[in-house]
């Protein structure tokens, strides 16, 4: 039993050694472990936090068993739940980035609850956080805002990893994304102003974003933009523009004046910046202030940029301040330089900026999707590497495996130089050197070589390890892939430097003046931006055929053969561009695919240039060897192509205006020529302001000298006779009432008391909207005229006196010469004789002016006409006839009523006769038709009165005479080559 009980005892007592001694060697692997874990907690270059959210989920657990279906909803409707949560939470450690971010001294500042780092914006993730444990998902991640202890706001990227049942081991990593956030909203603000500039012709708009944006961008705490107005003195300005304060906060105290701190800007001399304006040696040396008058916003740090137009002119400045010191920093100013420049533009000619906003709005797209897949691959991509002294990998997380492709398995316990390609091995030995020192490495970036063999950019940051004696043992590496953000820098450079091309375009296309300097300026342009070694530009000539205009490395063979050779014509509006990559691509004929190839061209792009909405040419873009167009070049291109078409259009119009303005020289000059050998004068009233504006000839009309009349409707009263001041107000108010053309004649009297007869015309001339906006004509000397028609008036009168006395001579001559057998034709002769007077005592009456046609009939036929009138009957339209054919008709139709009454119609109760007539192109023709007298028996021989009508009518007045002596009645036609009198002078006025 002793031996047994013995035994039992040493086999016991053997196992108990056994147990202490595994207990001891997994303790001892136990403190290993979790000081390997520190070692890499505290030396990870991201913020680490252990936390417990163990009373947080039992607060959840507790509202569950509640009946809360909606978490969010309850928490959003008890805030103080919300405060109460972040409570909840317990913070048990932080690594040495965490206290270093969150400007901390000593761990303890950190622990505890979450209420030290809170914004009042870091509460709505923590909702989103709070849902996901409610949820029951195990990893959180989100942007947030929150603070360090000090105050200063950061912008973080949230990753939680909850472990145990109940959250109590919970893994939080803070990225500080905060720099790549300004980033992006410069960018963002960037690309606003670019795209306002560029889209919105409304000029106080785009002033008014470029204010905002720049003083959002600068930091300052307002900005203003001021616009030059410059009074007799040269020094007034006026407030156009502001942000970050009312406009109040500047009217109150009056314009600002060019001082001594202003100067500098207004005169366009340079850029003012300083970091307390106070204490700047220009500032206070003016009345009645000296300095910044009483209840002025708070400026201490100040920026002052000005805006310069191309044409060198200063439109004003830019200006921001803060009441702090010290805001505004070089990048800053820079940044304001650069938006002054597009406020500039903007000003001169808003719609040229339109040219890049496709590009800037591509460029944006590409930034943005760079900068979010970076901040991706920062936050969730990193791969943490520790190694042996000899190099050896010995640990190998899953972000390793996900960026370099190898599974622990597969890579832990080879060396690291693995990933490394050939031409870096070099480094190894450095790193390992640097790491037994005792150094951090921080940010290195290099490459490094993925399983599939292709190259990564990663940025390394790499700590020492050490064990539990603080010997160096190993390193950490934490790797980050960098390519993403590599490649967006070089777009970034690619893109700048292409902005920075089409800026120098722009400004050398709106620069120059003439078309060859628009070729030169795209054409650097071109092959700069596009890396082409060769460009030209073809336009349509007067012909509508393509021709080159200007060219780069091209020969006269290959420009011959395809000169004129375009796939658009001058009428196409929805041309586009087109790429050929490779000719084999390209639809050729051989004939021109074998020019090409001469050429050596391997690739080739046709971009059109349009002009007022049709295509106005193309410039080509040619390459030696086949070429890839991407997405960027093609905007690049259509930019350039938008730009050099305005610039086209632009020296084209005012090429164009410039003929014009000499035409319009060349037209007053001849003008001015034509009223001097008129003797006329021309006159312009302003009905806007009542300005009358005379010519140098209608002073000299006026008997007044050179530039003696003041220029107002008084001054011009003055001049007529009093008689006639009624007629010529009444003839303007007239014509500006009916939008008549305005004709008057008066009298004016001239300084030296003689009187002359002016006649004057003039039309009106509306505005837009209808309303009268002047009145334009021309005014001449009619005195010469006026005497020359009273005297004709007088010779007429005396004339028609003495023609009425020789009738009546002629009447009593006849009356004795005549036998008493021949009485009737004593009588015929008298009726004659009257029938002639008669008609010339109507041309006397209208000063041989002319007589109308119906006239002369009434008198001819009154004799016969009986009281009911149904003898007569006339038709036709009111004709005005030359004296000669007026005296010939009225012989005539006395001679056709004498016979009607002595053998036709007149000569019975129920005959009558009928007189048509109708003016032709071809003149006048006119019909005598009786009706109901007896019957007709033709004559046996002509007589004196049909006689009278052959010779007078047929041979004198070339008409033509029929006479028709139908039996019912006589017919006769009158055809005369006259017209009208009142349509002749009508078309002679005209």
């Amino acid at each position: 039993m002793y031996i047994v009980s013995m035994g039992d005892f040493m086999v016991t007592e053997a196992c108990s050694v056994l147990d202490v001694q595994e207990q001891r060697a997994a303790w001892k692997g136990f403190d290993e472990s979790e000081a390997h874990y520190r070692r890499i907690f505290d030396g990870a270059h991201v913020a680490l936090w252990d936390q417990d959210f163990s009373r947080l989920v039992a607060r959840l657990e507790e509202l569950r068993a509640d009946g809360v279906d909606d978490i969010r909803g309850y928490f959003q409707m008890h805030p103080e739940a919300t405060a109460d949560a972040v409570k909840l939470v317990h913070v048990r450690d932080v690594n040495v980035y965490a206290m270093e971010l969150f400007e901390a001294h000593d761990k303890v500042e950190l622990t505890g609850d979450l209420g030290a780092t809170f914004l009042p914006e870091t509460s709505e993730v923590f909702l989103d956080e709070i849902v996901a444990l409610w949820e029951g998902r195990k990893r959180f991640e989100s942007e947030a805002q929150v603070r360090t202890l000090k105050g200063q706001h950061l912008e973080i990227l949230l990753t939680i990893a909850w472990e145990g049942k109940n959250c109590e081991h919970s893994l939080v990593s803070i990225l500080d994304i905060s720099r790549q956030k300004a980033v992006q909203r410069r960018f963002q603000t960037l690309n606003n102003v670019a795209h306002i500039v560029s889209s919105d012709l409304e000029l106080e708009r785009v002033v008014q974003a470029v204010t905002d944006n720049a003083t959002s961008l600068s930091g300052a705490e307002f900005g203003a933009f001021f616009y030059n107005l410059n009074d007799a003195k040269g020094e007034r300005l006026t407030l156009y523009t502001l942000s970050g304060a009312p406009r109040e906060a500047f009217e109150r105290f009056g314009v600002p004046r060019n001082t001594s701190v202003f100067e500098p800007t207004f005169r366009g001399e340079g850029i003012v910046r300083s970091d307390d304006i106070r204490k700047d040696a220009r500032y206070g040396h003016n009345e009645p202030h000296h300095g910044m008058p009483k209840g002025h916003l708070p400026v201490v740090s100040y920026l002052a940029v000005p805006v310069v137009s191309r044409s060198s002119e200063v439109l004003g400045g830019l200006f921001f301040g803060h009441s702090r010191p010290g805001v505004f920093t070089k990048e800053t100013e820079e940044i304001v330089a650069g938006i002054a420049a597009h406020a500039a533009m903007a000003i001169d000619n808003a719609r040229l900026l339109r040219t890049v906003q496709n590009e800037l709005e591509h460029r944006q797209q590409a930034e943005l999707a760079a900068r979010r897949l970076a901040s991706i691959v920062e936050s969730s991509q990193d791969a943490i590497i520790s190694k042996g002294l000899d190099g050896v990998i010995t640990s190998w997380n899953q972000g390793a495996e996900r960026l370099f492709g190898y599974t622990a398995a597969e890579i832990v316990g080879r060396p690291v130089t693995t990933l490394f390609p050939d031409e870096l091995l070099a480094e190894e030995a450095d790193i390992i050197d640097r790491i037994r020192s005792g150094q951090r490495i921080e940010h290195y970036e290099t490459v490094r070589i993925h399983k599939d063999g292709t190259p990564i950019d990663i940025s390394l940051t790499i700590s020492p390890l050490k064990d539990a004696e603080g010997r160096i043992i190993g390193a950490s590496k934490i790797a980050r892939d960098i390519s993403d953000r590599k490649r967006a820098e070089e777009a970034l450079a690619q893109r700048t430097a292409e902005q920075a091309v089409l800026h120098r375009m722009t400004d050398r296309l709106y620069h120059g003046s003439e078309l060859q300097l628009a070729f030169d300026a795209a054409l650097d342009a071109i092959t700069s931006a596009l890396g082409c070694a060769r460009a030209s530009i073809l336009l349509f000539d007067d012909q509508k055929v393509m021709r080159f205009v200007a060219w780069r490395g091209l020969s006269q063979t290959y420009r011959h053969a395809v000169d004129g050779h375009s796939p658009w014509t001058a009428e196409t509006t929805d041309a586009t561009p087109m790429y050929v990559s490779t000719l084999d691509e390209a639809d050729l004929t051989a004939e021109l695919r074998a020019t090409i190839e001469a050429e050596k061209i391997g690739a080739l792009a046709f971009i059109p240039l349009f002009g007022e909405g049709r295509v106005t040419g193309k410039f080509m873009a040619y390459y030696d060897q086949p070429h890839t167009f991407s997405t960027e070049e093609e905007t690049v291109a259509v930019a350039i192509a938008r730009q050099l078409g305005f610039a086209i259009q632009r020296v084209r119009s005012e090429q164009s205006r410039l003929r014009a303005e000499a035409g319009l020289r060349e037209s007053e000059q001849r003008l001015q020529l034509a009223l001097e050998a008129g003797g006329m004068g021309a006159w312009e009233w302003d009905l806007t302001s009542g300005k009358i504006i005379w010519s140098p000839g209608l002073e000299l009309i006026h008997g007044r000298q050179p530039g003696s009349f003041d220029g107002s409707f008084s001054d011009f009263k003055r001049d007529i006779h009093p008689d006639d001041i009624a007629e010529v107000e009444s003839a303007i108010q007239t014509a500006a009432a009916k939008r008549e053309p305005y004709h008057a004649i008066y009298r004016a009297l001239l300084p030296d008391g003689e009187q002359r007869w002016l006649e004057a015309f003039g039309r009106c001339f509306e505005e837009s909207n209808g309303a009268l906006k002047k009145l334009s004509g021309i005014c001449m000397d009619i005195t010469a005229r006026k005497q020359a028609e009273e005297q004709r008036e007088i010779l007429v009168a005396e004339l028609s006196h003495r023609v009425k006395n020789t009738l009546a001579t002629v009447t009593a001559i006849a009356r004795q010469s005549f036998s008493s057998s021949a009485r009737e034709d004593c009588r015929s002769f008298e009726a004659r004789i009257r029938a002639l007077a008669q008609t010339h005592g109507r041309l006397a009456e209208t000063e041989w002016s002319g007589v109308s046609l119906r006239t002369i009939l009434d008198d001819e036929l009154s004799p016969f006409r009986r009281e009911d009138g149904q003898n007569i009957r006339m038709a036709g339209p009111l004709v005005s006839l030359p004296p000669k054919p007026a005296l010939a008709l009225g012989l005539a139709f006395h001679e056709l009523a004498t016979n009607a009454a002595k053998y036709g119609s007149f000569s019975d109760a129920n005959g009558y006769v009928s007189v048509d007539w109708e003016l032709h192109d071809d003149g006048l023709r006119i019909q005598w038709t009786e009706h109901g007298g007896p019957l007709v028996d033709p004559p046996t021989r002509s007589g004196f009165g049909r006689l009278l009508l052959e010779k007078i009518l047929a041979a004198d007045l070339n008409g033509k005479v029929d006479i028709d002596y139908d039996k019912q009645g006589v017919r006769c036609s009158l055809s005369l080559p006259v017209r009208d009198r009142r349509q002749s002078r009508r078309r002679a006025v005209g």
